[in-house]
């Protein structure tokens, strides 16, 4: 079985495996000895960083070889993965139902997006 993620449906069971994090993933890819690749949809966002996280993203970003926006994508999914599993089930069910309304939302065309394959 695997771990509960934001990204999937929310698993019932507390029982997780040995499969890697996105956490692992991050930390694999920030200290060179992992590779991952993305593909699908992406959207752009403009958002504010306050200065000690921007740097700090850019220090892993010089020092991980990837770009800016594949360290902050991986930090947001690490993020997000993290924070899921503390979650309780009652807040984990309202975030896969508007979840859900947002990608219907997108599949009728009501987000904008690029197409992306490969590297960030």
């Amino acid at each position: 079985m695997s771990r509960p993620s934001h990204d999937q449906a929310p698993l019932r069971d507390p029982q997780y495996d040995e499969a890697p994090t996105k956490m692992d993933l991050l930390v694999g890819l920030v200290s060179k000895s992992a590779k991952s690749e993305m593909h699908g949809s992406v959207h752009p966002i403009s958002v504010r960083i306050p200065t000690i996280p921007f740097t700090t993203i850019q220090a892993i970003s010089k020092h991980s070889g990837m770009s800016m926006n594949k360290t902050i994508v991986s930090l947001l999914e690490a993020a997000l993965d993290e924070m899921w599993v503390q979650l309780d089930q009652d807040d984990q069910d309202a975030l896969s139902q508007l979840r859900s309304e947002f990608i219907r939302a997108f599949m009728d065309g009501g987000l904008p997006t690029e197409s992306v394959k490969g590297q960030l």
